[in-house]
């Protein structure tokens, strides 16, 4: 059951699994008080508006710097797989396994963190309310046209912060797996810094093969340039006999 528990947490964290409901948005039906308080429940509700449409900005100018964030990792990564695939490629399987598994898993999260990041652009899950021309044309009195203004205001409010509630959970969402992928490059450079200083790949026998051949080759070098001395000695110890038994003769 721990286990069961866990693993509906990390779906919820990382945004797998749907984590809110819809609440229902039906209108509103403001009365008017009185003129003073009307204003100021006017005003009261114009500052929750803007202020939302702030918070929408912003959460869409944060979805689009993540976004961005992510595509240059995915380009740097493109250039480190053919850099290091011949360096690695004679490493064992188990390295190649632990190499291999926060590079998958990077991988993986960036990809969820995109795709999570770029539900938010999908303006048809998230239709905005704002004011109506209907507003407008069917209202004929002040008064009248007050309490629409507020009733529009009181049910864009409610929706739109729900819409910003999502777009904000998405955020939250994808910045996880951002991290989360953040995290598994670290592991995937300090494993690499480590075995560039401490692992020494065991030797290929072919390479040792051809190290014993070319060590033999040059002492049988050695060998034929000590002979070929040792001719050339001979023939100068003959020379010199005959020479000096020539000599001999004539005396």
């Amino acid at each position: 059951m721990k286990i069961i528990k866990k693993v509906k947490h990390y779906l919820y964290y990382f945004g797998l699994k749907k984590n809110w409901t819809d609440e229902n948005n039906q209108g509103f039906n403001y009365t008017k008080v009185d003129d003073d308080t009307t204003k100021e429940h006017l005003r009261y509700l114009k500052e929750l508006i803007q202020t939302e449409n702030e918070r929408q900005n912003s959460i869409e100018s944060k979805t689009s710097q993540l976004v961005g964030q992510c595509g240059l990792i995915f380009s740097l990564l493109g250039l480190f797989v053919p850099v290091y695939f011949d360096k690695f490629i004679d490493f064992s399987l188990a390295i190649k396994i632990v190499l291999l598994l926060p590079f998958l898993s990077s991988f993986l999260f960036y990809i969820l963190a995109i795709i999570k990041a770029i539900e938010n652009y999908n303006i048809t899950k998230y239709r905005y309310i704002s004011g109506s021309v209907q507003t407008v044309i069917n209202r004929k009195t002040k008064d009248d046209f007050i309490n629409s203004e507020i009733n529009d205001l009181l049910l864009a409010i409610k929706i739109n912060t729900q819409l910003n509630n999502k777009k904000g959970t998405n955020l939250l969402h994808a910045f996880r797996s951002f991290r989360f992928a953040n995290v598994c490059i670290a592991i995937l450079g300090l494993f690499i810094g480590s075995l560039m200083l401490f692992y020494r790949k065991p030797p290929d026998d072919n390479k040792l093969i051809n190290r014993k051949i070319e060590k033999m080759e040059s002492r049988l070098n050695l060998l034929d340039t000590n002979i070929i001395i040792v001719r050339k000695q001979i023939l100068n110890i003959n020379n010199q006999q005959q020479d000096t038994s020539k000599k001999m003769k004539r005396d």
